[in-house]
């Protein structure tokens, strides 16, 4: 039989501590990326916003920012705080839905009064993000920070910047798109602008659907008085309108531009040829016929047709 002795269990020395699970250690950041600032083609920085507008909500409505585009998100930099005569000033990051919204609003700002303070607008940067040079994968589905190299062309050292320069990305849209200032009739407070594209290849064309219908023997609109058809009109020059009948112009407006004649009344027909005020003109491009129909309901009518060129 075993000794009481042998069947107690060796106790731990009270100097030993347990041992720690291993834990792999982080990866090492390197400093460089980490102050790294990239520009982005999409991201519009705006320097010099006055306190009292400073907030996101209302600078991304139609009457400020929110003109030039999709605003996907709009932050005020509290850091940036400067101090002015009549109160402090921010710098406002604004990232567009695309890199020719962002164009857009930089060229219609830069430079703009307001509220009595000039706008500095340019590029904006951005940092990469802290998940990704820790190589982890970020939780925040709606983080604006990088996840993925940036070339080196378009990587600034943080104490290299300069708030007053203009920036941009190498190979960006903002030399190769030209502006348009437009008129401001008060809807909005920063200036309203478009982009100026060349029409044989990127602007749609609204052309109404009457124009494809209106009768080619007619060379003045009827609708619009004082209007020519195809809008060739000198500055400064006064149209000269031909005054044409009611009859003349529901036959021109139903009949079919290639149908060459038309059945009228001998009333309706006088009242086209002798106009009040009087004007010739129908003389000279319509004749007046016989009717040859041999139909019944055509019997009182005349036949109306084009005059033959002498």
């Amino acid at each position: 039989p075993k000794s009481p002795e042998s069947e107690i269990k060796p106790t731990r020395k009270l100097s030993e501590s347990p041992k720690k699970p291993h834990r792999p250690k982080p990866p090492k950041v390197d400093t460089n990326m980490a102050e790294a600032r990239v520009i982005r083609n999409n991201l519009v920085y705006a320097i010099n916003v006055p306190d009292k507008l400073a907030k996101p909500e209302l600078l991304s409505r139609f009457e400020y920012f929110g003109q030039y585009g999709t605003i996907k998100k709009c932050a005020v930099n509290k850091a940036s705080a400067r101090p002015s005569t009549t109160g402090l000033t921010y710098g406002v990051y604004i990232t567009y839905s695309s890199e020719e919204e962002a164009v857009l609003c930089i060229k219609a700002t830069h430079g703009f009064n307001l509220e009595g303070f000039e706008l500095t607008v340019t590029f904006g940067t951005t940092k990469y993000c802290k998940f990704f040079l820790n190589k982890r994968m970020c939780p925040k589905s709606d983080c604006l920070y990088l996840h993925e190299l940036a070339p080196a062309s378009n990587t600034l050292p943080r104490d290299g910047m300069s708030i007053a320069k203009h920036i941009q990305p190498v190979d960006s849209l903002y030399d190769k798109i030209k502006v348009r200032i437009l008129q401001n009739e008060g809807s909005t407070i920063l200036p309203p602008a478009r982009i100026v594209r060349d029409r044989s290849g990127s602007e749609q064309l609204f052309v109404p659907a009457r124009c494809f219908t209106r009768p080619r023997i007619n060379s003045s609109d009827l609708s619009l008085p004082n209007k020519s058809r195809f809008g060739f009109t000198e500055e400064d020059e006064e149209d000269e309108y031909l005054q044409v009948s009611w009859k003349m112009h529901e036959m021109l407006m139903s009949n079919s531009p290639s149908k060459v004649e038309a059945h009228l009344t001998p009333e309706h027909i006088e009242e086209i040829m002798s106009p009040v005020p009087e004007n010739n003109w129908a003389k000279d491009i319509i004749a007046v016929l016989p009717n040859a129909s041999t139909s019944s309901s055509e019997e009182d009518y005349l036949l109306v047709t084009p005059k033959a060129s002498s």
